[in-house]
């Protein structure tokens, strides 16, 4: 049985300074620079690449409000291209990649390809004719050298790469502490439960996006915290105050009710994750009331969580490794015996861990059939819920995954204008 360490963090030291990295590419724009609406700085990629050509989705699925999305670099030619870009060794960043097919040829013939990172064969994209769905790539790793290499590769005739951005934007060292260099996550999940509407840049700063979820209101019921203000200093991971104003319960009425569910994204198999959850007490409760729960991760008890009890005004983050996630993993929250209100979660982040390999060569010269790190399998089957479609882990896999080798990608999707 797999081993579960559980971090309760109810304080955080103070954030190392180290030296800012941040890209914010609008690729295929013929703007040099601007600001979204968001008040995010844009700029485009033509001093940044010299391949590949600039193209425009078709205007049927063009944006009038996000410009971001209307563009795209496509590379016609050469099997790998590769954005270089400046980076400071030893810095965390968040990677995110954006692809938007938006029928900018007029094939409706959406491609893919693979894309690798630092030399990496990290995952094969497989984009989507839908209208404003995007697949969507975020990751986040330290950087191993003075830059970042991003490169798209073709793997079969005709089917051509491009991109539509690519953000990287260094995070503080205090943030997914847990992270060894040795190792990089990409995200699989990230909720804010019983929110309405999804929460991204401005509201956190880092550009994180959280997703809404829809869950059956016959077993699930939304709560709003009472509180004035939520205190999320003490949070390790920075979570955004807007996120942990809202939580979901279970909807029985009984005292010693269990909340209890599943996430859609995970990976098919199981896979070596890093799970965030966030909790706050949503109600001022008298001396008569109680919650308190331990959490199970398919039905193994996370020890740390034993009696568990959310603080009111004030976020708290429980982080696990060393656990295995799967498209079948259920979440149980368990009350306690003398419990009075059933279990409640804010928010929740799961990440897929996977090796991260420094090549011994140049990534962008290297010759792109030669054996760098392989940590990729391909993304063939999708679905589709609540209007974002996601890919889901294909079959090809030379091996079982272990916490120390494994095979490992993910490519999600979702949609672009949120």
């Amino acid at each position: 049985m797999a081993t579960f360490l559980v971090f309760l963090l109810l304080s955080l030291s103070s954030f190392c300074a180290s030296a800012e990295v941040s890209w914010n590419i609008d690729c295929g724009s013929t703007v040099s620079s601007y600001s979204d609406s968001d008040g995010m700085e844009w700029v485009g990629d033509s001093t940044l690449i010299k391949s590949g050509k600039l193209k425009s989705v078709a205007s049927s699925y063009s944006s009038t409000s996000n410009h971001v999305w209307d563009t795209l670099r496509v590379f016609t030619s050469g099997k790998k291209n590769c954005y270089s870009l400046k980076a400071e060794k030893g810095v965390k960043v968040l990677l995110q990649a954006f692809f938007y097919y938006g029928n900018y040829d007029g094939k409706s013939s959406p491609p893919s390809f693979d894309l690798e990172l630092d030399g990496n064969d990290l995952l094969t994209v497989e984009t989507s004719m839908e209208l404003q769905v995007s697949t969507y790539i975020e990751l986040v790793y330290t950087v191993q050298r003075d830059y970042i290499s991003v490169c798209l590769v073709q793997t079969q005739p005709d089917q051509l790469p491009f991109i539509s951005s690519l953000r990287i934007k260094s995070l503080p060292s205090g943030m997914y502490k847990a992270l060894d260099p040795k190792y990089a996550m990409i995200n699989r999940a990230r909720y804010a439960f019983g929110s309405d509407e999804t929460i991204r840049y401005p509201t956190d700063v880092h550009g994180r996006i959280w997703d809404t979820i829809d869950l059956p209101e016959s077993r699930y019921t939304p709560v709003t915290s009472e509180a004035s203000r939520i205190d999320t200093s003490d949070v390790a991971d920075d979570i955004p105050e807007a996120v942990m104003e809202n939580a979901i319960t279970t909807s029985s009425s009984s005292e010693n009710a269990t909340l209890e569910f599943s996430l859609p994204d995970l990976p098919t198999r199981p896979s070596p994750a890093y799970i965030t959850m966030y909790f706050t007490e949503a109600a001022q409760l008298d001396s008569s009331q109680k919650r308190s729960f331990s959490i199970y991760v398919d039905g193994n008890l996370l020890e740390s969580t034993k009696g568990f009890s959310p603080i009111y005004g004030k976020a708290t983050q429980l982080s696990i490794y060393n656990v295995t996630v799967s498209e079948n993993t259920i979440f149980t929250f368990l009350p306690t015996s003398n419990s009075t209100l059933p279990p409640l979660v804010s928010a929740m982040e799961v990440y897929r861990i996977v090796n991260y390999t420094v090549p011994s060569s140049d990534p962008i010269s290297e010759n792109p059939s030669s054996s760098s790190s392989k940590i990729k399998e391909i993304e063939s089957h999708h679905s589709r819920s609540n209007n974002r479609r996601r890919a889901d882990d294909g079959a090809k896999l030379e091996q079982e995954a272990t916490m120390n080798d494994f095979e490992v990608s993910t490519c999600v999707t979702r949609d672009v204008f949120i």
